[in-house]
């Protein structure tokens, strides 16, 4: 009886000290808490994972995102924290191993621009600018080399002419918020309005020449059509992208395009040095995404559903495709895509 009386006394001591804590149901404001992780990336030797976290900003209006750095090694262990935000992410590891490719977008004004390509190194120091866009960047590859860091941009489908100081000043007196619509799909969420004028296409960067000032891309690609996905040749001398050449795609069943890029021996000196010519590599009946190239650079392999071979219907199932090609005739297909799991659910 007495050792009753003794368990009953200390569980009432945890319990109003707190230790033991009271249920509840979840409520709006404990979403001020939550922290997300995110865009893991192990590291070329697997000692290390760089991942995304992300928290509820301060002043409660939006959210911050981090770099975080993890030692797999030691299990368990605090990971540490790489850059101070507000709005890093998409971390790609260099080849190496030393360094970190990301975006950032600064704040101006309490709102956040247009992201740009940093660079950190593991041996210290802090994140150097390498981008400058007006558009910002996205989707960071590294070169199998490290030589070079391809990126995705917004760009102009036509150019405009540089304008005068005069000619920027009278514009900026007056921008009208009229919107003309054009096409069925004009938003997307996170992105906003969706200009028609733009098309996404791939820049890469020299590494080479990162330091103090950001530096001048080669634009890879050009059109009025956007690149999609994008991977590097295994020898680091080009690259292979997908774009669906339609000006409304989403009137038609998924379909898409696969092209080689060669990227050029020589950095461009200016920003009007031609755009390197596009290869078709192989026409797709279906949309083909996540593209990986093999190491020998002799196979794509891609994801996609083909409703060439069925009534089209609210699901398609997704099967694994792989594609021969020849890297010695710039990526030139040599047979059809053959379907790895056809046979399976």
């Amino acid at each position: 009886m007495r050792t009753r009386n003794v368990i009953a006394v200390v569980f009432c001591l945890l319990f109003t000290s707190g230790l033991i804590a009271q249920k509840r149901n979840i409520t709006e404001k404990d979403l001020f808490g939550f922290v997300w992780i995110g865009d893991t990336q192990l590291s070329p030797d697997g000692r290390h994972a760089v991942f995304v976290q992300t928290t509820v900003s301060a002043k409660r209006e939006g959210y911050d995102t981090a770099l975080y750095l993890l030692d797999t090694a030691q299990p368990m262990t605090a990971p540490r924290r790489l850059t101070n935000g507000p709005h890093d992410g998409q971390p790609r590891w260099s080849p190496d191993g030393t360094r970190i490719a990301f975006v950032r977008a600064l704040e101006k004004e309490g709102k956040p621009q247009p992201p740009q390509l940093y660079v950190l190194s593991l041996a210290g120091g802090e994140p150097v600018q390498v981008s400058a866009m007006e558009k910002g960047v996205g989707s960071v590859q590294w070169s199998p080399n490290g030589d070079s860091i391809a990126v995705l941009s917004s760009t102009p489908i036509v150019p405009e002419l540089k304008k005068d100081k005069k000619d920027i000043a009278k514009v900026d007196e007056h921008k009208s918020d009229v919107r003309i619509i054009t096409e069925a799909v004009y938003r997307a969420n996170g992105s906003g309005y969706l200009d028609p004028k733009e098309a996404e296409q791939i820049y890469v960067f020299c590494t080479a020449g990162i330091g103090e000032k950001t530096l001048m891309p080669w634009q890879m690609t050009a059109g009025r059509f956007s690149v999609g996905e994008f991977a590097w040749f295994p020898s680091s001398g080009g690259i292979y992208y997908t774009s669906e050449h339609v000006d409304e795609p989403y009137y038609e069943l998924p379909h898409n395009e696969i092209y080689a890029v060669t990227t050029p021996a020589v950095a461009p000196k200016d920003e009007k040095a031609p755009t390197p010519m596009s290869t078709l590599v192989a026409k797709l009946t279906f949309g083909g995404f996540g593209l990986a190239v093999s190491p020998d650079g002799r196979h794509i392999a891609f994801r996609g559903g083909d409703q060439s071979l069925t009534k089209p219907r609210s699901h398609q199932q997704t099967d694994m495709f792989v594609l021969d090609v020849d890297p010695g005739q710039g990526g030139a297909v040599t047979t059809a895509p053959r379907n790895l799991t056809g046979d399976y659910d």
